[in-house]
């Protein structure tokens, strides 16, 4: 009795771990570019590697932030204008994020007294911040005031 009993838990218990583990949890492997899942070799959800940039793959940064504000190291952004951390809000920059800047001297990030800002570059991912232009040279931005 208890072999047999045993034989059916064991047969029970290989058929369910076959079943379970017959088949990719998305459906076919690698990644697809349209699945709302950032999978295989994206950079962003249904973007980068592969599969072809995501129309909103840049975003504009200028004017004032006045709540804690985290960007997304999958995007690029674009520093048009002046970009404002006030006094009692944060930004937060995570490693790998790309920011390039256009308009000159006015196209800056400023952080007033009571604001904070978080870079948080790595060796591995650095944050990157500078020009738009092919040949970056002084003055193509204001860069990062304190």
């Amino acid at each position: 009795m208890k072999k047999s009993f045993f034989k059916i838990m064991l047969s029970f218990a290989v058929t369910a771990f076959v079943v379970s583990c017959s088949g990719d949890d998305n459906g076919g492997g690698g990644s697809t570019c349209s699945d709302g899942i950032q999978n295989g070799d994206e950079t962003g959800v249904d973007c980068g590697g592969s599969c072809t940039p995501c129309a909103d793959a840049v975003v504009e940064l200028s004017g004032d932030v006045t709540e804690d504000t985290d960007l997304d190291a999958s995007k690029e952004y674009s520093l048009t204008a002046a970009y404002i951390v006030k006094a009692g809000a944060s930004l937060t920059i995570p490693a790998g994020t790309v920011i390039k800047a256009s308009g000159g001297t006015a196209a800056f990030i400023g952080v007033e007294r009571g604001a904070q800002i978080f870079i948080n570059g790595t060796a591995e991912a650095p944050v990157v911040m500078t020009s738009s232009s092919e040949t970056p040279a002084p003055g193509d931005w204001g860069g990062l005031v304190i």
